[in-house]
Parts: C-alpha cells; structure tokens; sequence
C-alpha cells in the first residue's frame, strides 16, 4: 500500500534512491574491474582490447542482470533532470572518469589513436547505445523490436560493442 512504502522509503524521490542504491550496489563487479585496469599493467594493444572486450561483457552482463533499472534510470532523465543529474554524479560519474582515465592511458602508451574529446565521445556512445538497447532492444528486418532480453539478441549486441570499441578506437 502507498502507506507501507512512505513508512519505509518516506518519500518517491527516497524511494527512487534507494531502488538505485541497491541496483549501483550490484554493480560493484564492474567498478571492482575499472579500478584494476588503472592499476595494471599492459604492454600492447592486444591486452588493452581484451581487457576491453572483458570490460564489455561485465557491462553488458550487469545491465541484462536488472533491465528495469536501465528503464527506469532513462524514465528518471525524462521525468526530472536535476533529479538525473544528482545521481549521474553519485553513481556514474565515478566509474566514467575511471574509465576516461584508463582510455587516456592507452592512448599515451600508443594502443588506440583516438584524441581526448574522441574518447569522451566514444564514452557516451557507448552508453547511450547500451541504453537504447537494453531499454528497446533491436529493431528487426520487419521494423518490430525485439525482446533485448533475448539470449540471441544479447550475444549479438556484445559482439558489435566490442567491434564498436575497435573501430572507435583505433
């Protein structure tokens, strides 16, 4: 009842918050990873992209572990952007400017060729694009979407982020 969930979350917008807290809390895996890749040490370009396709699986495998979150993240932005961005620095800004630190890297070392503002680019497609998919899903040769929750549609999305990092980044 509306009365239950005011006496344990006191409000909509705790509420909201503490849905997110417990799903970024899920997503420790993920920021466990971002935060070995500033420390370890890769000598090639070959050993950026796996790190880079492993990066992608646990993204991918972290967003299809709780799609609705994806969906209500995208709502959150819609609904009330001031609302967005307070969480987008709670919760997102960390693991992206790790992210951007770990691309910047690579970049130094001579593995991928794209410039800062490339990278930065490449950051929010990526996000935008996992977004879009998980929150729609493929659209079909006969211009119906697909169920994103479909193993089929998630093995070939993964497959594409990854060539999408390579082309990107080259």
């Amino acid at each position: 009842t509306i009365s239950t969930v005011m006496y344990h979350a006191g409000s909509k917008q705790e509420l909201l918050e503490a849905c997110l807290d417990n799903a970024f809390a899920k997503e420790s895996e993920l920021v466990t990873f971002v935060l070995q890749l500033e420390t370890k040490s890769i000598s090639n370009q070959s050993q950026f992209f796996k790190i880079y396709d492993r990066f992608v699986e646990i993204l991918i495998a972290q967003n299809f572990a709780s799609p609705v979150v994806r969906r209500l993240w995208m709502r959150l932005a819609l609904d009330d952007w001031s609302a967005y961005r307070k969480m987008e620095a709670k919760y997102v800004q960390p693991l992206y400017q790790r992210g951007l630190r770990f691309l910047n890297a690579a970049r130094k070392a001579g593995w991928i060729g794209a410039t800062n503002k490339e990278l930065r680019i490449f950051l929010a497609c990526l996000d935008s694009i996992l977004n879009g998919f998980v929150v729609n899903g493929m659209i079909s040769e006969d211009g119906i979407r697909d169920d994103p929750l479909e193993a089929k549609q998630v093995v070939e999305v993964t497959t594409w982020l990854k060539q999408y990092g390579r082309r990107m980044l080259k």
